[in-house]
């Protein structure tokens, strides 16, 4: 059952980036046509992508932001042992006996 979530959110994931690539390219590839202005597909299919773009990055970007700021959040996290203060002959109890 797990694997067949995991497949069906791959899918999803494919699609929905799928379906923003295109969007672009569509708006972007049919922004100068040749409009008959009364009805046109065209302009309707713009508007639709353009509706589909700004819904789902609205719905994308804040989940998409907390991610980014807990990635970097747990990569401070789990780097702070490493930055800890360098290390120096007194703090290794060295003993100079010239």
């Amino acid at each position: 059952m797990h694997q067949k979530n995991r497949f069906a959110a791959i899918c999803a994931t494919v699609l929905v980036a799928a379906a923003l690539l295109f969007s672009v390219f569509f708006i972007a590839l049919e922004t100068n046509h040749d409009c008959s202005r009364e009805h046109c597909a065209i302009c309707h299919q713009i508007q639709t992508c353009q509706t589909l773009l700004s819904q789902l990055s609205s719905a994308c970007a804040k989940p998409a932001g907390f991610g980014v700021l807990c990635f970097f959040a747990l990569l401070l996290i789990l780097r702070r042992p490493y930055v800890s203060v360098a290390s120096s002959l007194v703090s290794q109890k060295v003993k100079l006996l010239n």
